[in-house]
């Protein structure tokens, strides 16, 4: 109805701006307690990192929202599909991650790389729960789950730099924000969730989302690209 339309777009608008703020703060923060090779040399990890992330749910989150009738099955081949990609792309990041790190003549890029990946382990069991969170309109539990994890991300990383863990901190950071999600939802645990993955009946999930995640890594390439090469370069 009308009512719970209006209550989800106001939980999703809050939640957005609740994010940028807690992300600018701890960007601000960081920006202070590092220096700029260090935020460099992590931004080198994260922009590799960033090229990969579209590929992890290709299309399952969207096919879940917007397929007028889902059941058990439905639920089991999305995540089936975002298994294996994620965990293809986990399993890429960490063979990639040594001859990355000797291409950049960064020998630390390897260990970053290497604590970047287990968030793709872990993606299936947030994206699809977050899938049909949005399919229910159910933004008010979206909302305490990111900014949870946003401010675990923000707690960590500030309180591991204070340590003197420098660029690690920003990627332990990433990797429990994602954890975090990822026991929250097993603890709400949405409607019609099922965690047992199915590897049959995946290609018309595929085929919604192939080409929305190729532009998506269109852009994300703009964005990522620049910090590429000049992370070689400088």
């Amino acid at each position: 109805n009308m009512s719970s339309i209006r209550t989800a777009v106001i939980f999703s608008a809050v939640t957005r701006f609740t994010m940028r703020f807690i992300g600018l703060a701890t960007a601000i923060a960081v920006a202070r307690m590092l220096t700029p090779e260090e935020i460099g040399t992590y931004a080198i990890a994260s922009a590799v990192v960033m090229l990969l992330v579209e590929f992890r749910i290709l299309g399952a989150g969207n096919f879940l929202v917007r397929e007028p009738q889902i059941d058990e099955d439905c639920v089991r081949s999305a995540l089936g599909l975002t298994v294996l990609i994620c965990g293809t792309l986990g399993v890429v990041i960490l063979a990639a991650s040594v001859p990355m790190a000797d291409f950049y003549g960064i020998s630390d890029l390897a260990p970053i790389f290497a604590i970047l990946s287990i968030s793709f382990f872990v993606a299936p069991y947030i994206s699809i729960p977050i899938s049909l969170l949005s399919r229910d309109l159910a933004f008010g539990i979206q909302f305490y789950v990111r900014i949870a994890a946003a401010i675990v991300n923000a707690l960590v990383v500030i309180s591991l730099i204070i340590l003197g863990y420098s660029y690690f901190s920003l990627a332990f950071a990433q990797t429990m924000s994602a954890l975090t999600q990822f026991v929250i939802l097993l603890w709400v645990r949405p409607d019609g969730m099922r965690y047992i993955p199915r590897f049959r009946g995946m290609k018309p999930i595929a085929r919604v989302g192939i080409f929305s995640s190729l532009a998506l890594l269109a852009r994300k390439g703009q964005m990522a690209l620049p910090d590429m090469i000049i992370g070689k370069l400088g």
